[in-house]
């Protein structure tokens, strides 16, 4: 009795390891199913914008400083990662999301290279993955710029329903990765390393005007400081993208009556100023058209530009340079001037 006894209890213990077979654990880790694929994330950034070549100071000695500035203050730079399986059948969207991962931190990659320090493991199967990367309030998580609740609607948040052209800490870079697991199917312990070489997804522009001199020369019975350039009010024309498809690499909701007021500052005192800069989501190669007025710092009318085009490049800067204070166009109306042919088109 004795015998059959132990007998039995080996049986179970057999019957235990055999049924423990499946599962193992991956180096250091808790145990894990072998059939998962473990996925290795790193985002390549480079931040690098060339938004100050006049000042002959390298462009990434700049951009790190400026950002750095913007991570000791009030800002973390977060990292979201959102992962779909991939469904053939629709070539335009994604739907089932099977992961975010949403990460801050207070210090940027110093070699462009961001390395994800979760461990993610997936069934066999093809999957998107969607990356974004921005700004946000300093220890926290939300959306300060951009609701990206849906990264292939990610709208452009109004502050007090207020537009707002050009601020550093509006920058965003995004990609989107396909990742083919199925070769993998059958075997066990594999590791997949996805990298994102992220980009800006939109363009950028400068305008600035080259004639304070000539302007200050009309009016020479006034002191500078009454007469200084202070204000620049920019119109859109027509429609202009509010939102963006991070997986499309596409601008979206287009809307009308989208203007904003920009504080002007001088590039070169007394000389040239900088009068209006934004950020502007595009996909391809595209144009936009804007109005604007120019007003002192007692708030009188400078001068107005009507139809000013701007060609625009995604992930490039384009700078127009002008003399925007004292042009007068079309018999004493300012209007579309030809002549604004001193455009830059700088890679970031």
């Amino acid at each position: 009795m004795i015998h059959n006894i132990h007998g039995f209890c080996l049986l179970l213990l057999l019957a235990w390891i055999a049924g423990c077979d499946n599962v193992h654990e991956f180096p250091g880790e808790n145990p894990a199913d072998p059939s998962l694929v473990e996925i290795d994330i790193t985002m390549n950034i480079d931040m690098r914008i060339d938004l100050e070549i006049d000042m002959g100071v390298p462009a990434s000695d700049i951009t790190r400083q400026t950002y750095a500035s913007m991570l000791d203050g009030d800002y973390d730079v977060r990292y979201i990662i959102d992962i779909y399986e991939a469904d053939d059948t629709k070539k335009n969207s994604v739907s089932n999301r099977v992961k975010r991962i949403v990460k801050t931190e207070s210090e940027i990659p110093t070699a462009g290279e961001y390395h994800l320090d979760e461990t993610i493991r997936l069934p066999v199967k093809k999957y998107r993955m969607i990356t974004w990367i921005d700004f946000v309030t300093k220890g926290t998580t939300t959306d300060k710029y951009y609701n990206t609740e849906d990264l292939q609607k990610i709208a452009i948040i109004l502050p007090n329903g207020t537009y707002q052209g050009y601020n550093s800490t509006r920058d965003a870079f995004t990609a989107t990765v396909e990742m083919d697991l199925t070769p993998y199917r059958g075997q066990r312990y594999i590791q997949y390393e996805a990298v994102a070489e992220v980009v800006r997804p939109f363009a950028i522009y400068r305008i600035i005007t080259t004639d304070i001199d000539e302007y200050k020369t009309y009016h020479q019975t006034l002191s500078y400081a009454s007469i200084q350039p202070n204000t620049t009010n920019v119109a859109y024309n027509l429609f202009f993208p509010m939102g963006y498809n991070a997986y499309l690499y596409a601008p979206d909701n287009f809307r009308a009556g989208i203007a904003y007021s920009y504080d002007i500052t001088e590039t070169a005192p007394e000389k040239e100023a900088l009068l209006a800069s934004d950020y502007v989501f595009v996909k391809d190669d595209t144009f936009y058209t804007i109005d604007f007025e120019i007003l002192s710092s007692e708030k009188q009318h400078i001068n107005t530009v009507n139809g000013l085009r701007i060609n625009l490049k995604r992930n490039q800067v384009t700078t127009i340079r002008d003399e925007f204070l004292t042009k007068d166009l079309n018999d004493g109306k300012v209007g579309v001037d030809d002549r604004f042919t001193d455009e830059i088109i700088i890679r970031i």
